[in-house]
């Protein structure tokens, strides 16, 4: 198992790289993040930082064989977490999709629910793993911070770390206020995901299923409201 992990270091490495063009996932100057080429490894925090990138069929096998020997259950593979608006009590949920790393693990959902006055957004992981860091932005697609066309999540409005207290459900809530006007809410849904094998934190980047940012080859994605809804939010903002 340890020589399997060291080639799994190697291929994620060079998966990582080659996912990072020009154009693409660039390190930002003086800003945290994980848009950086290399895993990051701090000894004296004993963590390991994962690059942004996609994990191909090989890399995914490896990273359940880590998640296997955290002894936990793996993520179900069902491939129908998305929903369309479900009413229940005084709550809507307006829309529940896969949080994924590299495009192929599923590590959790995001749930986007409607309630009185306010839209809630709701990061939730499955078995071992934990929530490190969140970033969401939810507005008018126009607005999306981007950085050579990638999403920049470390300009994100709503931004929280949760690195000391290893939760796996955090919500946020947004006043339907403060989208005033938007025709179609879209949502980017980005967090930093940790699970503790061998004494090390190992830290992961994941996204809220969607679709595909436009000129980028990496696993960043957004979701709108109105997509299952025929163009029409079903948040009224006006």
């Amino acid at each position: 198992m340890r020589g399997t992990i060291y080639v799994f270091m190697s291929a994620l490495l060079l998966t990582f790289i080659g996912c990072n063009n020009n154009e693409d996932v660039s390190l930002i100057e003086n800003q945290e993040s994980n848009l950086q080429q290399e895993p990051v490894v701090n000894s004296e925090e004993r963590t390991v930082e994962q690059p942004d990138g996609i994990i191909n069929e090989k890399e995914l096998m490896e990273l359940q064989d880590i998640v296997s020997e955290v002894q936990v259950l793996l993520p179900k593979e069902d491939s129908n977490t998305a929903s369309k608006v479900v009413v229940i009590g005084d709550k809507t949920v307006l829309k529940t999709t896969d949080l994924i790393i590299g495009r192929n693990y599923k590590a959790g959902t995001v749930t986007v629910t409607l309630e009185n006055k306010n839209i809630l957004v709701t990061y939730k992981t499955n078995n071992c793993w934990n929530l490190w860091k969140t970033s969401l932005f939810i507005g008018d697609k126009e607005a999306i911070p981007l950085y050579r066309g990638y999403p920049n999540y470390t300009k994100f409005p709503y931004r929280e770390s949760h690195r000391t207290s290893r939760i796996q459900e955090y919500t946020y809530t947004i006043p339907i206020a403060e989208l005033k006007g938007i025709k179609c809410i879209t949502l980017a849904t980005h967090a930093k995901l940790s699970i503790y094998y061998r004494r090390w934190c190992w830290i992961y980047s994941a996204w809220g299923d969607g679709k595909v940012f436009e000129g980028t080859r990496c696993p960043a994605t957004y979701f709108s409201l109105c997509d299952d809804n025929d163009d029409d939010d079903p948040v009224d903002t006006n």
